[in-house]
């Protein structure tokens, strides 16, 4: 008699997961899942990339890669190493009198990678930034000119580095 109703209580558990999963995953069983808005995510530059105010100007793209997988509840969604871009919005050159170069990249969209892919056209939308300010030069650009000649530092980006941007608005990603 123990053994008949630990297999029912056992049955009554497995309908309850079963009916959890239905009732709380509808588009994962659909072949969808939703990536919500604001969730950090890990992205870099290309390697070795020269991201600097004296090599680029304002509307530049420069090509950014997915670092960690975009997972929602452990599963991933969109691959490790999905391509997107960046635009330069500011850069001002270094000049004379110590005059600092400025440059700010904003992240703007990802491509899905994966078994997972935003409709047909569409892209996943990016939010967030990067900027850097030259440094002071201690030595003068031509030596023999009197040091209030000397010249300032570019603002240069990491490329090597790992920097975080958010999905900027929720997109539905549908399985392929």
């Amino acid at each position: 008699m123990v053994y008949r109703n630990s297999r029912n209580y056992l049955f009554i558990i497995a309908i309850m997961v079963f009916a959890s999963v239905l009732i709380f995953s509808p588009y994962a069983l659909a072949g969808k899942v939703q990536l919500p808005k604001d969730k950090e995510i890990k992205v870099s530059f290309e390697p070795n990339a020269k991201i600097s105010s004296g090599k680029l100007g304002t509307g530049d793209t420069v090509n950014i890669t997915l670092v960690e997988a975009i997972e929602i509840g452990g599963a991933p969604f969109v691959d490790k190493g999905a391509s997107g871009k960046a635009v330069v919005t500011e850069a001002k050159k270094a000049g004379w009198f110590h005059k600092r170069g400025y440059i700010k990249v904003e992240f703007v969209e990802l491509d899905g990678k994966g078994d997972y892919k935003p409709p047909t056209g569409s892209k996943i939308m990016l939010a967030g930034s990067v900027e850097k300010k030259g440094g002071k030069r201690l030595f003068p650009a031509i030596p023999i000119f009197p040091l209030f000649l000397l010249k300032g530092g570019q603002g240069t980006i990491n490329s090597n580095a790992i920097y975080t941007a958010k999905i900027k608005e929720s997109i539905l990603l549908e399985s392929k």
